[in-house]
């Protein structure tokens, strides 16, 4: 592997790790709903895996995007999902339940971060290209 290559995988592990992080002190476990973030906070994985992604590709602007998908999708489902496994283990249910890792279907935070955080890039790469020109 060469050194770019491994340059790239740390960024992309630094971005899922800035992300899970926020993630997991924006959500919190509540028993028979699932894990829910509230209004504004589930914004800020968006703004945290946008901001890390132009910071981690500075220099090269186009891998930020897919840095941010990456990092906002991947960080949401370990910061939200997984690190609050046991915490959701712990509480008693009636019932038989299905357990939907990412959330309420397609629409749910994973998909929302990851598509934001793109979009956020786009813009702000955009406006400094145009300032630049």
């Amino acid at each position: 592997m060469s050194i770019k290559n491994k340059l790239q995988l740390s960024r992309i592990f630094l971005g899922i790790i800035i992300v899970a992080i926020i993630t997991y002190f924006v959500t919190e476990p509540i028993p028979q709903i699932g894990i829910v973030a509230k209004f504004p906070f589930w914004l800020l994985p968006v703004f945290f895996a946008s901001l890390a992604s132009i910071i981690l590709s500075w220099k090269d602007k186009c891998k930020a995007a897919p840095l941010a998908y990456i990092s906002g999708t991947i960080g949401v489902l370990i910061g939200a999902d997984f690190l609050h496994l046991i915490s959701l283990l712990e509480n008693e249910i009636q019932t038989t339940r299905n357990a939907v890792i990412g959330g309420a279907s397609i629409f749910d935070m994973v998909f929302i971060t990851g598509i934001l955080a793109v979009i956020v890039d786009g813009v702000l790469v955009y406006q400094k290209r145009k300032k630049e020109s």
